[in-house]
Order: structure tokens, then sequence, then C-alpha cells
């Protein structure tokens, strides 16, 4: 059912490719439930029925079923747009287009703009940053502007695998309050999402960007033991290479996403950086974090 009662926009090859439902398919319930799961988050469509056609269209015998997929098309364009004001920000921005179908079968373009620190740093102050919290006074971080700019493409399917792709490109500069200002001239990243068991997705990235990181002499020398003047300018005077692998896996079973009162969350990351992988000899670490999360209703109000 197209939009606007427009002829559809999906063609009939798209629709089945990200439901990864085929003819000549085994039968099976839970495949269906993942097929409209698929097509749900694509969030090309307002409303997605797969279901069982009714008896009168199915074929004679009983080797084969004839499903239905049901379909009303959503907005395939669409802009995000919020402003703020903060206390450790000042004034922020930051909108987003969508094209949910670039170029034809479902692939999703997102170009992301973003400012803060607007009215304080540079080139935006105005009455010498006034119109912010005195707070951000004492942060050495935030006398130039936040920004940042990404163009991400997305594929729904990889080979007729349920794999989605993406590369992103972008450029930021961003600060933390008295900590750090990382400063990236260009970067971009490439990943792969995949369900490694049902419902347990893992993400494998791989980013490489080039820039520079400032951070206060205290600060570099307690975490990272720089503490010469020599070893830390290695790090703030010079745009560097920082090639960076992960790997985020999750697996979610509670009653609610947003508020659960059953379940469990266990989620695991793992990052490394070195120079196999193209970044500064420098420039190398590995980390990482699990974390695991359980959920029982107390009462009515308590969790």
């Amino acid at each position: 059912d197209p939009d606007s009662g427009d002829t559809p926009r999906l063609g009939a090859y798209t629709i089945p490719r990200i439901a990864l439902v085929r003819t000549g398919d085994r039968y099976s319930e839970r495949d269906l439930t993942d097929a409209q799961r698929a097509l749900y988050q694509t969030d090309l469509f307002r409303n997605v029925e797969v279901r069982v056609a009714p008896d009168s269209v199915q074929p004679a015998g009983d080797s084969v079923i004839t499903v239905d997929l049901v379909l009303r098309e959503n907005y395939l364009r669409q802009v995000d747009t919020e402003v703020g004001w903060s206390v450790l920000d000042c004034f922020k921005e930051r909108t987003q287009y969508t094209d949910k179908n670039f170029l034809g079968e479902a692939r999703r373009l997102e170009v992301t703009g973003q400012v803060s620190k607007v009215g304080y740093g540079d080139p935006t102050r105005i009455g010498n940053g006034s119109l912010c919290a005195s707070a951000i006074r004492d942060d050495p971080f935030s006398s130039r502007l936040n920004y940042f700019g990404s163009t991400t493409l997305r594929l729904p399917t990889l080979l007729g695998f349920r794999t989605s792709p993406s590369i992103s490109l972008y450029s930021e500069r961003r600060s933390e309050y008295q900590a750090f200002l990382r400063t990236t001239l260009v970067g971009g990243e490439a990943s792969l999402t995949r369900d490694v068991w049902r419902g347990v997705p893992m993400r494998l990235a791989y980013s490489l960007e080039f820039g520079r990181t400032e951070a206060s002499p205290a600060l570099l020398c307690a975490l990272f033991s720089f503490c010469d003047s020599d070893t830390r300018s290695f790090i703030t005077e010079k745009n560097r290479r920082l090639a960076v692998a992960s790997a985020h896996v999750e697996r979610v079973r509670t009653d609610n996403p947003f508020l659960p009162r059953e379940g469990t969350v266990a989620r695991f990351d793992l990052r490394t950086a070195m120079r196999e992988l193209g970044s500064d000899p420098q420039l190398q670490f590995v980390k990482g974090l699990g974390d695991f999360s359980y959920y029982k209703g107390l009462s009515a109000g308590a969790t």
C-alpha cells in the first residue's frame, strides 16, 4: 500500500530481500516473526503483516504454503532537528537528514550536523559569553566551537545474509569539561552487524581517523604517563593516525526495552588500537568492558 496513493517506491524484489523469506524455504513461524521485525526496523513501513494467506488461495496439496506480506509504506525522507541550552555546552543544535531508500533497494543515507558551545566558543562568541553559564569559563577547552559532521550509508543486507553493513565519513571537534579536546580532521568507519545467535546481535567495526588530543599536563601524566614536555607534545601538537577495531555483543531478554521489570541484559565490548591495524605506534591500547543487569519487579512502583 503506497504512501499518499502514489505508485509503490519499493520494488517487489527489494522487500523479500530484506525479509529474507524466499520461495522454497521451510516454513517456520519464527522466521516469519523475524521477517516482520526486519521490515519494521528499516523504518520504511508504517504497518507490516507477515501472515499465511487465506485457504482460498493456497495451492492444492499439503507441502506448500503461500505467505502474504502486507505493507503500508512510510515517508522515505525525514529531517530531524533539535536546539537546546545546557550549562556546559551553552547553545547547541543538531540536524539530521535521512533518506531511507537512497538509490533504491532500501539503502539508508544519514547526513548529520551538530554544533555546541555556540555563544561562547570562537567564532560564535556573543557578548563575551554572557549568555552562557559561568562554569563554562573555567574550562580551557570551551574557547572554540565544538562540531560534528558525518555521512553514513547503511545497507539492509549483504549478499542475501542477515548482515547489515555500513560505512561512515566524519569530522569533529569534541571536548570534555576540564579534561580534554579531541580534534579529528577526517575519520571513517566500516561496520557489520549480524545475529550470531537468534536475538544476539554482534557488531564488528574498524575506524581510522586523523587528529590530535589536547589535555591538561596533570591529566596526561596521571592517565597516560606522558609527564614530560616531549611526550606531551607528541599527541597534542601534531595530527596522528588512530585505528581502532571493535566488537560489541549484547543479549537482551526483558519484558520491555525502555522500562523493564523482568529479565536480564548482558553486554560485552572489546576495543583495540594497534600498529598492525594502521594506528600510530604510540597510539595503541586494548580495552574490554562487560556489564550484566538483572531486573525484578518488587511492587507496582519499584523494580
